[in-house]
């Protein structure tokens, strides 16, 4: 987790300036780019918290118990929290009282990079060999990209980022449509909350210069590819991303030392 945190900071802090008009003087003295510390134990802390409110399915005490527990958390760290409310339609007819968490870190800037995570669990353990019907724990799937945005949030709240920072916790990402349905196929039936986000801008002409979507980043020896959507719309960031791993760190294992991974 140490590893991750450190290249989606480098990122951060590198990403955002503007390419010089003229080259470079190779004799200048370079710019020490400072990034702040990371806890993997307060990342791991803040994964159990999740958990011990149970599978945060739509709907549930857990999910609104851990909602509230997200919005208080990120309003002792951000500058600004804003709870973007919306009833939206699974694909089983069920409306799910959705909530996306939007915290930020100096609103009132024009340049900025949006970090994301989705907060929901999976109703049911559809990829499962038993229990299919079984709503999963969600360390992993949901969980473990979470704490590492609230242990960002902490530590930007200790030495604030340069740029404008938004951090977005989705929900109803993981209401999907299983591949065994007896309902009739619903086009993108993942990704409620993202959806009504994109549509409905927790701010008119909202845009960001960076984007970095965490999903499952606990995985024992977890390799995470180059995909195809963000090659196609982002190379140069991606490349850049890919860069900054190949400089930093050497890629072992994201899961938590000694710890269950999902």
């Amino acid at each position: 987790m140490k590893k991750i945190i450190l290249i989606l900071l480098s990122l951060l802090v590198q990403g955002c300036g503007n390419e010089p008009a003229v080259k470079k003087n190779t004799s200048a003295p370079k710019k020490v780019v400072e990034v702040p510390s990371f806890n993997s134990d307060s990342a791991y802390d803040f994964i159990a918290k999740q958990v011990a409110f149970g599978p945060r399915v739509p709907n549930s005490k857990a999910h609104q118990a851990c909602g509230e527990y997200l919005i208080n958390t990120l309003n002792r760290y951000c500058d600004t929290v804003i709870v973007q409310k919306a009833d939206l339609t699974a694909f089983n007819g069920n409306v799910l009282k959705s909530k996306n968490i939007i915290a930020s870190f100096k609103p009132e800037r024009a340049k900025r990079v949006m970090l994301c995570a989705h907060w929901d669990t999976r109703p049911f353990a559809d990829q499962a060999e038993t229990n299919k019907n079984t709503p999963i724990e969600g360390a992993n799937d949901g969980g473990s990209g979470v704490a590492v945005l609230l242990e960002m949030a902490r530590q930007f709240s200790i030495k604030k980022p340069d740029v404008g920072v938004d951090i977005i916790l989705f929900d109803s990402e993981d209401y999907g449509q299983p591949d065994e349905s007896e309902y009739p196929r619903m086009q993108h039936s993942y990704c409620l909350g993202s959806q009504y986000w994109a549509q409905n801008l927790h701010k008119p002409n909202y845009f960001a210069k960076y984007g970095i979507l965490l999903d499952m980043v606990g995985g024992k020896e977890a390799v995470f590819t180059q995909e195809l959507t963000s090659m196609t719309f982002a190379e140069k960031t991606v490349k850049k991303f890919g860069i900054l791993l190949l400089h930093l760190v050497t890629v072992d294992s994201f899961c938590f030392k000694n710890q269950p991974c999902y």
